[in-house]
């Protein structure tokens, strides 16, 4: 699977394992781990991450994310994955809503 990130943002650590069909080829990889810095689009980074459902950890630290509703929409994330959002300016919405939605769906979220 190729990412391709949006212009300002940072790969910092990537791991995949390969999708549904096993390891003939025929199947994308499907990306497991993200870490991401950004210093200009910093919603890109939730952005790209809605659409990974395999994903099981997520690192955007030092950003400027203030909003975590990307999050919520990607059906992928629950039970044992774990999201790293700390040192970001998060709103109150997020600190007091989204991050306890995403608790309860049994997400680990460190922030």
């Amino acid at each position: 699977m190729t990412i391709l990130l949006p212009a300002g943002l940072h790969l910092v650590a990537c791991s995949s394992s390969t999708g549904p069909g096993g390891n003939d080829g025929t199947a994308p990889a499907a990306v497991t781990d993200l870490a991401v810095s950004s210093f200009t689009d910093t919603t890109a980074t939730l952005r790209l991450s809605s659409g990974l459902t395999q994903l099981t950890e997520l690192q955007v630290l030092y950003n400027l994310i203030e909003d975590l509703a990307p999050l919520l929409a990607n059906t992928g994330l629950g039970e044992g994955d774990r999201v790293l959002v700390r040192k970001n300016p998060l709103s109150e919405t997020a600190l007091n809503d989204q991050i306890t939605a995403l608790v309860a769906r049994g997400v680990s979220v460190q922030h």
